[in-house]
């Protein structure tokens, strides 16, 4: 199933060299966007309280991501879907660092859930912004789709423990 998918996503990429650029800065430079936001928000929100909500969920979601993604590499090793079928990505990284799960994805994810916290509409594209990332590190060879999910739902769970630990934080 897994490689179903990533051929039908990874196989646009010989469709257009246009798409390919479009995509290759979706999955190389798109994440960027999210710190400008929550920044703008930090900047722009007048309330105390939540300013502080804000950076303390984006960062503990950071933190939480980064520390579940080690774990799991250090106890599942995948091999990166153009290390398995032997060609080129369309980007830049290296072979030996693990596949499962997709860091790209689960940041943009942790990202998405705390902006959409904030913000619904602006949340929603966010989302929609998550997923395009998760897409394009298929659609450039480097991720296969059960990576993304994985990211996705450690997005989600990152976000959780974020919640549940500021909850326990004063942030009057």
């Amino acid at each position: 199933m897994d490689i179903f998918f990533f051929h039908l996503i990874h196989n646009l990429s010989f469709k257009s060299i246009y798409l390919n650029q479009i995509f290759i800065f979706i999955a190389n430079y798109l994440i960027l966007i999210f710190p400008v936001i929550i920044s703008l928000f930090l900047i722009f929100n007048q309330d105390r309280k939540k300013k502080r909500e804000i950076f303390l969920l984006s960062v503990c979601g950071i933190v939480f991501v980064n520390l579940l993604d080690f774990l799991i590499q250090k106890i599942y090793f995948r091999e990166r879907p153009f290390v398995t079928f032997n060609f080129s990505p369309l980007t830049n990284i290296s072979p030996k660092e693990p596949s499962f799960p997709s860091t790209h994805t689960a940041l943009a994810f942790i990202f998405a859930f705390v902006i959409f916290n904030i913000n619904k509409k602006l949340g929603i594209v966010s989302f929609i912004f998550s997923f395009l990332i998760g897409f394009s590190r298929i659609f450039v060879g480097v991720h296969w789709p059960s990576d993304i999910l994985a990211g996705i739902l450690l997005g989600f769970l990152a976000f959780l423990m974020s919640k549940n630990l500021i909850k326990y934080v004063k942030i009057d």
